[in-house]
């Protein structure tokens, strides 16, 4: 039995003792989104993600309950806002009307489609595809960012130097560079898998294709984000 799992009977008590950990995730979060959420809403999601947290927190060195709760609570929070946004919800539904459109005219012309065409088959304009194209970036770069701001401050050393911060800064702006490098399908299998923290079966019933076929895309974009890193590529891994 690992961890907090061994007084999971007693959720009550480790609610008691970290509410104030996550009134101030909660306070946190609701200053940047104030106006499409209630603060006690968060509150309830946090609490859910405590709980999850208790249940599945293993101990290991260097990284106390507190630290890994907060990364637990914070993320239940976003991946409420996420499932909530509407954003998310017109994104997805975009990137799903571009794949089946992308996916018939590959099939019929047998090759790959232009923009005009993808367009045409999707009944907009070149500009109206454009729009949905930087509406379906803008969601999963700010998925990334979000990703990346809560992650990096957890696993970041506390005396990294200027010239490391400095690395590290021109490493995610390349690793930027390398996502967006990707095909459309590709980025959307590791943004449900690693972003939205789907399992494999979750991703291949959302995308409509079988969990090899997810296995085999998440590998294409390892292989891809390997090719443009190099030895980087290991450092995100």
């Amino acid at each position: 039995m690992s961890g907090y799992s061994a007084v999971s009977k007693n959720i009550e008590e480790i609610v008691k003792q970290h509410e104030g950990l996550v009134r101030r995730v909660a306070h946190h979060v609701h200053g940047r989104v104030h106006s499409v959420v209630e603060y006690d809403d968060l509150l309830q999601i946090g609490f859910i993600g405590l709980i999850q947290a208790a249940q599945r927190y293993t101990p290991q060195e260097g990284v106390t309950f507190p630290n890994y709760a907060v990364l637990r609570v914070r993320g239940a929070m976003y991946d409420y806002l996420r499932k909530n946004s509407n954003l998310c919800r017109k994104s997805i539904r975009m990137q799903q009307q571009t794949r089946v459109a992308r996916d018939n005219l590959r099939r019929e012309l047998q090759r790959e489609p232009s923009q005009g065409e993808v367009a045409q088959a999707l009944n907009l304009s070149g500009t109206e595809l454009a729009e949905w194209e930087h509406i379906m970036a803008a969601n999963f770069n700010s998925s990334l960012d979000e990703v990346y701001d809560e992650y990096s401050t957890f696993f970041a050393s506390k005396d990294t130097s200027a010239e490391q911060k400095i690395d590290q800064k021109t490493l995610r702006e390349t690793l930027l560079v390398a996502l967006k490098d990707l095909s459309e399908r590709e980025a959307l299998v590791l943004q449900l898998y690693y972003v939205e923290e789907f399992n494999i079966y979750e991703v291949a019933a959302t995308l409509d294709i079988s969990p090899g076929r997810v296995s085999q895309l998440k590998s294409s974009a390892f292989k891809r984000m390997r090719e443009a890193l190099g030895g980087d590529f290991e450092e995100l891994i």
